[in-house]
């Protein structure tokens, strides 16, 4: 994937796929809960950013992150 990123630390690789980006946590043992908590940072963290509508666990699992118009 051409626009492939990953934190400096490598714990979390982000995948912008159009105007949706896609988060997921690098680690086998990541769990339901850790996905839950990252949602729950990730959406405070864009709270009142008018590009991004909204925040959630997709079906695959990972958090998208939707920049929809």
């Amino acid at each position: 994937m051409k626009y492939k990123r990953f934190t400096d630390d490598g714990k979390y690789g982000i995948f912008p796929t159009g105007r949706l980006i896609n988060v997921r946590i690098e680690s086998p043992y990541a769990t339901t809960k850790d996905y839950e908590n990252l949602r729950k940072d990730l959406e405070r963290y864009y709270r009142g950013n008018p590009n991004v509508n909204k925040v959630y666990i997709c079906q695959g699992g990972t958090i998208m992150i939707d920049c929809r118009n």
